[in-house]
């Protein structure tokens, strides 16, 4: 991992590439930063969810489709898609 990257990042592989997501909840909302391999801000934003969502103990994965307008999150059987705000 890149030192410019934190160690809480989760990465999400890609065809090629992939890229390291950094996710602080807070309540329905949450402040998201995507980073390239090697260290560089993808970008970064607020994100909402349609539905009430509270990660158990920030326990969830990154999953399929997340970029930098949308992020798929994986709580258990769960599947929640966050929006950019």
């Amino acid at each position: 991992m890149h030192r410019n990257i934190p160690e809480d990042a989760r990465w999400l592989a890609g065809e090629g590439a992939g890229s390291w997501f950094v996710v602080t909840a807070r309540n329905n909302d949450f402040l998201i930063t995507r980073y390239s391999p090697d260290g560089k801000v993808e970008c970064s934003g607020t994100y909402n969810a349609d539905i009430p969502v509270i990660p158990e103990n920030g326990s969830f994965e990154i999953g399929y489709q997340s970029n930098c307008s949308c992020v798929t999150l994986i709580n258990g059987e769960n599947r929640i898609v966050v929006k950019r705000g």
